[in-house]
């Protein structure tokens, strides 16, 4: 009944001293520059072959710069998202991104009585209580992933971690509280 830490990485560690020195001369444009190639890059890198893959457009940020990148580069077989009905209405109205990236998204609505419908059967493949209320939509978004034949899905998942994490935010808070 004991929590060890073994190992420790806070944001800072990933971060290279000298090219952070090196970066405090260039333009916003030319690191603009350098963060598209890096993207692209890894796109490129983390794109499967021979494989159906799908990509999570939300209109939020994150998904919607990784089905972006995807779309320019080596486009996803499905752009899908979930519509939470009533959530909000970036994802209640996808047709605008649909004209920028010139291509459907197939879109999911999702009502009250269909996502409570699923909430047991989530729980039954997790065999655990949901640990989020975005577990559910997901289950129903990588059903539909599945139906179609996709094997792989890119979402926007992790981009709180990329853009500083939880303990840069968490610390944040408590120096506001102070």
């Amino acid at each position: 009944f004991e929590i060890k830490r073994s190992k420790y990485q806070e944001i800072n560690d990933y971060i290279d001293p000298n090219l952070m020195e090196e970066n405090k001369n260039l333009t916003n444009d030319e690191l603009a520059e350098e963060l598209d190639s890096i993207i692209k890059k890894n796109i490129k890198s983390m794109t499967p072959v021979n494989r159906k893959f799908a990509s999570v457009f939300s209109g939020g940020i994150d998904s919607s710069l990784v089905s972006y990148y995807l779309n320019k580069n080596i486009p996803p077989d499905i752009l899908i998202a979930v519509n939470h009905l009533g959530k909000d209405q970036i994802s209640n109205n996808l047709k605008e991104f649909e004209k920028i990236l010139n291509r459907k998204i197939e879109v999911i609505n999702i009502d009250k009585e269909f996502y409570a419908s699923k909430i047991k059967e989530c729980q039954q493949t997790l065999a655990s209580p949901l640990l989020s209320h975005s577990v559910v939509g997901q289950m129903i978004l990588s059903s539909k992933v599945k139906e179609l034949s996709c094997k792989v899905i890119f979402g926007g998942e992790g981009g709180d971690e990329v853009f500083g994490g939880y303990d840069a935010y968490s610390n944040e808070f408590n120096n506001n509280l102070k």
